[in-house]
């Protein structure tokens, strides 16, 4: 109960303070604990989104200066202190008396791991010149740390959530140096993830004993994290009172071919052109193609098991797969949207997928494509890629791209190109995608675009000790569009959304065996008989087995 009172005490002289007085300091999560790993994230461009909250800051009065020129700049002076991996002298220290003071504050038992786990405060490789040279730059009333590693010694991406292993000195150190001696008002953790949310102590509901309050004590705290990870995040929530400002995920588009990759997807068309035309050079192209994939190491991936003319199917299949991939084009800077071509294979990427029912506005655009142009029987999202394309050729499709049109791949990757020139044209060519197209100019489009602008607004409003606004979570790619635009404070369960459709059908299946024997029309012992077997786990399926279609549809099982 104290601790949530000082809490809110702190977000009370947050929201009093005026932004020139206020400060801050920003922590870089590093894992593993080397240098090329300074400011890590996933999906994410944590130097360059760490100037961008710089400059959103001096812009908003706070008291900053210095900022670098941009991410790499940034990257370049903090190598040039103290690191995870270089012991370089810091510019920043914390003497060994007034670590002993805070430390000494600490409750006996954390004290006690402590010591036996790591020895002696000077025994840190974090200490020399009786202090502890810390990872911190200040540009004005802003200090950027690196987040230091939980250990020494170790191995790293074993420990980095290990629930056991406490912090050692040097630890403690930088985070004791921000509040107490700095006197930082928030803290911002930037890229996921930090590993002081997984520090030891309970899950929720934390004790003076646990190490993330010991650590980070009853401070506001705000965590840009990516949208689609609420798992993690929802970590940082519980065990580190972390306000989430929810972020995109990068730009994303197909992955395409290319270098030995485009070799091999040239041969292999080739080969099945000379089997209908040239069987002659079958044998070489076979002997080709086997050989390119061996020295790329591709059959393992692919699946080969020795039998040549299965494993060109196998291949074929897995070069289409590959092709077909939704890879990130980019990293996602906070408080940036996508613009141009980025927006264009983003928005396409956003609606591959049906959302909700699938029906109208929400169902797939290549799917509505496909049924504008009369595939029919067509399924470009679950058909088999290497199957061979017998269906009709359409002009519109066969213009896409001067690339063979032999399989059920070629078909989806022309259905993909011509789904992008819609988006870029905000123009489909038939009712259905029309349908769709105009849902990405009413409300897809504007949500994407207004992602940025929000997510650099959450950190700010959430400086000033304001209220960020919570919204769900889930990857937008996979039908989840309602968690646009981003800069919310993400959730990881919407009550609204339980149960989800299929849920909700099989409850509607339970409870129709929980009607009695008159509501079905069925004789008690038989009655009996057929809910006491579905309960059993044997469902549907055996009851279809048993009672047949008929009986089945009847009884709405």
């Amino acid at each position: 109960i104290a601790f949530v009172a000082d809490l809110a005490s702190a977000w009370i002289g947050l929201r009093r303070s005026l932004p020139a007085n206020r400060r801050l300091a920003i922590v870089l999560a590093n894992y593993p604990n080397k240098d090329g790993r300074i400011a890590n994230g996933v999906g994410y461009d944590t130097p360059a989104s760490t100037i961008a909250i710089l400059s959103a800051l001096k812009t908003a009065g706070y008291a900053i200066g210095g900022i670098p020129a941009d991410g790499n700049a940034l990257i370049e002076a903090l190598q040039k202190g103290r690191t995870n991996a270089h012991r370089h002298e810091g510019s920043i220290k914390l003497s060994s008396a007034d670590y002993a003071r805070h430390f000494a504050a600490l409750p006996a038992d954390v004290r006690r791991q402590i010591s036996e786990r790591w020895g002696a405060p000077e025994r840190d490789p974090f200490f020399s010149d009786d202090a502890f040279q810390l990872p911190v730059i200040l540009y004005g009333n802003a200090a950027v740390a690196i987040q230091p590693a939980r250990g020494y010694n170790i191995d790293p991406k074993a420990t980095y959530h290990d629930p056991a292993l406490v912090p050692p000195h040097g630890y403690l150190a930088t985070y004791f140096w921000l509040r107490h001696h700095f006197k930082v008002q928030a803290i911002i953790h930037n890229g996921k993830h930090g590993n002081l949310e997984w520090l030891p102590g309970k899950a929720s509901g934390l004790s003076s004993s646990c190490y993330p309050e010991i650590t980070f004590g009853p401070l506001p705290h705000l965590y840009p994290f990516i949208v689609n990870d609420p798992g993690e995040g929802t970590q940082a929530k519980r065990r580190a009172q972390a306000v989430i400002i929810d972020h995109l995920t990068p730009p994303l588009t197909r992955a395409e071919t290319y270098g030995p990759l485009k070799d091999l997807e040239a041969l292999v068309d080739e080969y099945y052109l000379a089997s209908g035309l040239d069987r002659r050079r079958l044998d070489a192209l076979r002997r080709d193609i086997l050989d390119l994939t061996r020295s790329q190491r591709l059959d393992v991936d692919a699946g080969f098991t020795g039998d040549e003319i299965s494993d060109l199917h196998k291949l074929d299949a897995y070069l289409c797969d590959l092709k077909e991939a939704q890879i990130r084009d980019g990293l996602h800077i906070l408080g940036s949207s996508p613009e141009g071509q980025l927006e264009t294979h983003l928005l396409v990427a956003l609606t591959r997928a049906p959302r909700g029912l699938g029906e109208d506005t929400d169902q797939s655009l290549i799917r509505a494509l496909a049924h504008d142009l009369s595939l029919d029987g067509f399924d470009p999202l679950i058909c088999t890629m290497s199957d061979e394309w017998t269906g009709p050729r359409p002009d519109r499709l066969a213009e896409q791209t001067h690339d063979p049109w032999r399989s059920h791949g070629d078909t989806v990757e022309r259905l993909e190109i011509l789904a992008a020139f819609c988006v870029e044209a905000l123009a489909g060519i038939g009712p259905q995608s029309d349908k769709v197209i105009a849902e990405i100019v009413k409300t897809i489009r504007p949500s994407l675009r207004a992602s940025g602008e929000r997510e650099i607004g959450a950190v700010l409003k959430g400086l000033d000790g304001g209220f960020v606004a919570p919204g769900p979570s889930g990857a937008p790619t996979r039908g989840r569009l309602d968690v646009l635009p981003t800069g919310r404070n993400f959730y990881s369960l919407d009550n609204r959304t339980v149960p989800t459709p299929t849920a909700w059908r099989l409850g509607q299946k339970s409870r129709t065996l929980s009607q009695g024997p008159r509501t079905l029309g069925l004789g008690h012992v038989q009655y009996a008989h057929r809910r006491r077997r579905y309960r059993s786990g044997l469902g549907a399926d055996w009851c279809q087995a048993r009672l047949g279609a008929g009986e089945l549809a009847r009884d709405r099982l």
